[in-house]
């Protein structure tokens, strides 16, 4: 909830209303704008966002030519969770292009949108504006970080430890800039350094784990860290690390060695593999049932206080972050082979670095405004003819039409996305997905068929990310479970991973198609 820093703010709304040339402030014969915009003021203090705005809306009525009312009314509308309507702190800059402050809480607004590129030139302005504000830095650093400019978001975290040694997410968020440029030591030291400033600073503890884990091979340290991370009751994805723990565990202390009855190895046969979608509608679950599912975390950059005018500066509380990175499967370190003619003992050259994993660039929209339905549905109908005739450009044309027409019409997103995965557009079918999401993020079927569209495109990563949270609200989701398995299996590296999702598909539908491969595997990778 947003709040207003006590910072001289009485003395900040004094010297406010003076400049608008309102007289009898001090004695309570206030004008009406004044009047609205004290009392607005009051009820975004006391967290009542919506009416703030009603007051502020009022004001601005009173006073249209002052940049700071709407600047406040922006902060307002942001607070009432308004993420869409940017037009107050766009007047607020029409009037005056250096109210900073303005710069900075329209940057905030446009880094939620998922615009970091615009963002970055209003949190420019603002913190070479104000080279002393920590919070300017932290919000650039994350605008620098999401357009992928791992350099200059490194100087920004830089520039706010050395106005702040103290600051966690500073530290927590320079680490993970060192592991975008491939420095995992370097993000360890910083994780670290974010943990000597606050010990229980749950995002630095569970990064630290897996940069020890997958990046640095650290496996003892990685379980301490991970036990230290699943101690903290409040953290999420408890149940995954958990999961992890009992697997590095296992590995680390593997119980004593028991007689094993030897039996024939079948044949090999391929991996199980999954279809694609089909036709776009709503797959039937069962009952909800207990599921592990690793911890596929996307990262939140810390998010620094909005501000309103000079001096009068509003906050949110920082969000924490979470890795993007996947722990690393176990894998059992090679052996030497012994040469028979001579002691010598030859050791295998290292293994190639493995390569990087390409993440997708989420563009997490709102939720859009409706339009005109009885022509978006028109359009849809021509686009679901054009599909069942297999005539799929067409089909696109048409959804995008209907999209269009309605932006809101869940339907019109949903064939659109499926379409275009069809013609394997992979942009056109990930972006729809997340509108369609936007707009119903309850849906399996779209949430399932996003995961296959992010695999189809290159980013394993981010599809099991998709596919836990499907499977968290739906564990019993066979094909969730089964493709979750087959990335892990497949192009993760991660057989300890994959297990008990195949494990699953069996328990769930042990006459699967797949149910064979599926057992042989199984088999294998014990």
């Amino acid at each position: 909830m947003l709040t207003i820093k006590n910072r001289r703010l009485g003395e900040c709304l004094a010297i406010f209303f003076l400049a608008l040339g309102i007289a009898g402030l001090a004695t309570g014969c206030k004008p009406a704008g004044a009047r609205a915009l004290l009392t607005g003021k009051k009820l975004l203090e006391q967290g009542k966002a919506e009416a703030a705005v009603e007051q502020f809306r009022y004001a601005a009525t009173l006073l249209a030519t002052n940049a700071p009312v709407w600047n406040y009314l922006g902060l307002a509308q942001h607070a009432a969770g308004h993420a869409n309507d940017a037009a107050a702190y766009q007047k607020a800059l029409a009037l005056n292009p250096n109210l900073v402050e303005a710069h900075f809480n329209f940057g905030c607004l446009l880094l939620e949108q998922g615009n970091p590129a615009a963002a970055k030139n209003e949190l420019t302005t603002y913190a070479l504006s104000r080279p002393k504000d920590v919070n300017g830095w932290l919000k650039l650093g994350a605008a620098q970080w999401r357009v992928h400019d791992a350099a200059n978001a490194e100087r920004c975290y830089a520039e706010a430890l050395r106005l702040n040694q103290q600051i966690p997410e500073a530290w927590n968020a320079l680490g993970l800039v060192q592991l975008q440029r491939s420095r995992a030591a370097d993000a360890a030291k910083d994780f670290a350094a974010a943990l000597r400033c606050q010990p229980d600073y749950a995002p630095a503890l569970l990064n630290l784990a897996v940069v020890q884990h997958q990046h640095l091979n650290n496996r003892p340290l990685a379980l301490q860290k991970y036990r230290e991370y699943a101690a903290l009751k409040s953290a999420p994805n408890q149940d995954a690390v958990a999961a992890i723990i009992r697997a590095l565990d296992a590995e680390l202390n593997p119980p004593s060695a028991v007689a094993v009855v030897a039996v024939a190895k079948p044949a090999p046969v391929a991996k199980p593999v999954v279809t694609n979608p089909t036709a776009p509608v709503a797959r039937p679950v069962t009952k909800p049932a207990v599921s592990s599912v690793p911890p596929v975390v996307a990262v939140v950059v810390p998010k620094a206080n909005p501000v309103v005018e000079p001096v009068a500066v509003a906050s949110t509380e920082p969000k924490k972050v979470w890795p993007d990175v996947t722990p690393l499967p176990s894998t059992e370190t090679a052996k030497p082979n012994a040469v028979a003619a001579a002691p010598k003992v030859i050791v295998p050259p290292p293994a190639p670095a493995p390569k990087p994993i390409a993440r997708y660039a989420y563009r997490s929209p709102a939720k859009p405004k409706p339009g005109n339905r009885a022509e978006s549905e028109t359009a849809l109908e021509q686009g679901l003819l054009n599909q069942q005739r297999r005539q799929l450009p067409e089909a696109l044309a048409a959804f995008e039409l209907a999209v269009k027409a309605d932006p809101a019409y869940f339907k019109a997103h949903y064939n659109l996305a499926w379409t275009a995965y069809a013609l394997k557009d992979w942009p056109t079918s990930l972006e729809a997905y997340e509108l369609a999401l936007a707009l119903d993020p309850d849906s399996a079927s779209a949430r399932y068929n996003f995961a296959l569209a992010l695999k189809q495109a290159g980013y394993p990563l981010d599809a099991v990310n998709e596919l836990a949270r499907l499977l968290a609200k739906k564990p019993d989701d066979v094909a969730g479970q089964l493709l979750t398995a087959n990335l892990y299996a497949q192009q993760l590296g991660g057989p300890s991973l994959a297990r008990p999702h195949y494990l699953r598909v069996l328990e769930l539908e042990p006459q699967h198609p797949q149910a064979t491969q599926i057992r042989y595997w199984l088999t294998e990778n014990p």
